[in-house]
């Protein structure tokens, strides 16, 4: 990354999540709390499997 900085390369990194709290949180903190842990796992499950996906599809764009 540092190597790409230093030529002025127009690339961006990105990488997973490795907070496992934050990735576990993620749905709560943007959708609100749940009772139920089921509910509260689904949430960040759903909101951890757009960002995937959107980071997947925008790795083909230049």
């Amino acid at each position: 990354m540092q190597l790409c900085e230093n030529e002025k390369l127009d690339v961006k990194f990105t990488s997973l999540v490795t907070d496992h709290e934050a990735s576990d949180n993620c749905g709560v903190e943007i959708l609100g709390a749940e009772e139920k842990i089921f509910w509260k796992d689904r949430k960040g499950a759903n909101i951890n499997s757009i960002r995937t996906k959107k980071s997947i599809k925008d790795c083909g764009k230049i």
